[in-house]
């Protein structure tokens, strides 16, 4: 009898080592699925990974492009009143009140030469003097220019084509002829207007009017200013422009 309840005993041990330990099977099986992302939701994310550092580098690359296309802004530093740098130009006003600059010129026999250039002003007195960009491209296909000036106006109207003349002569390599706006009783220069533009001749007429500005029309050039001194100004402009000291 006793034997029997032990033997009974026994089996309900068993029993009850087997059930915990199925139990214990059961929680690692389900520790193991959680701890285990299914293939696909795994192979989602590795994919969205993927995605997101793709984008990131698109950014960097294009940004770079962007930041490598955009031109560096050139120093310009005043030094004082009477030495100025733009552009990695330097400009020294002298006694006789000119401020000078030295440009480095083209020469087709030799080496390319340094010259001394004059102005009457430097490039930040003229900073506000409205110019379109590409406008000094109409002067490079012609071998002839005319400056053309209304006889009317003063000596200083005069000076301003002068300033231009020197650079399209020495560093353009132009052949610069002065005209007149007016016939002038005893005038030897012709009568010149815009008019005269053709496939060899191009024209630059100064002009007085409501704006200090350089323009042009259908062609032709148009030094303006709002008096004979506002042309010296704006002749400057137009030469600091055709010798890339400015760019704007």
């Amino acid at each position: 009898m006793v034997d029997k309840k032990r033997t009974q005993k026994s089996k309900k041990n068993t029993k009850k080592e087997t059930t915990t330990n199925k139990q214990k099977l059961d929680e690692k099986k389900e520790q193991k699925d959680v701890n285990q992302e299914p293939k696909n939701v795994k192979k989602d994310r590795n994919n969205l990974i993927f995605i997101l550092l793709f984008i990131s580098v698109g950014i960097l690359v294009i940004s770079s492009l962007f930041q490598n296309n955009v031109p560096e802004p050139k120093e310009e530093i005043i030094i004082g009143d009477s030495k100025v740098e733009f552009n990695n130009f330097t400009f020294e006003k002298k006694e006789d009140g000119m401020w000078y600059t030295y440009v480095l010129v083209d020469d087709f026999l030799s080496a390319p030469r340094e010259y001394e250039v004059p102005f009457y002003y430097n490039p930040y007195d003229v900073l506000d003097i409205e110019f379109r960009r590409g406008l000094e491209s109409i002067f490079l296909d012609v071998p002839n220019i005319y400056i053309t000036i209304n006889p009317e106006y003063d000596s200083k109207a005069v000076i301003a084509g002068t300033e231009i003349s020197k650079i399209l002569g020495k560093v353009w390599f132009k052949k610069v002829k002065a005209g007149l706006t007016k016939q002038v009783n005893g005038s030897e220069f012709p009568i010149i207007t815009c008019e005269d533009i053709n496939s060899k001749t191009r024209v630059i007429e100064f002009r007085l009017g409501d704006v200090t500005k350089i323009f042009q029309e259908e062609g032709c050039i148009i030094i303006q200013g709002t008096d004979e001194q506002e042309l010296i100004r704006a002749a400057d402009k137009m030469a600091f422009r055709m010798l890339k000291i400015m760019m704007a």
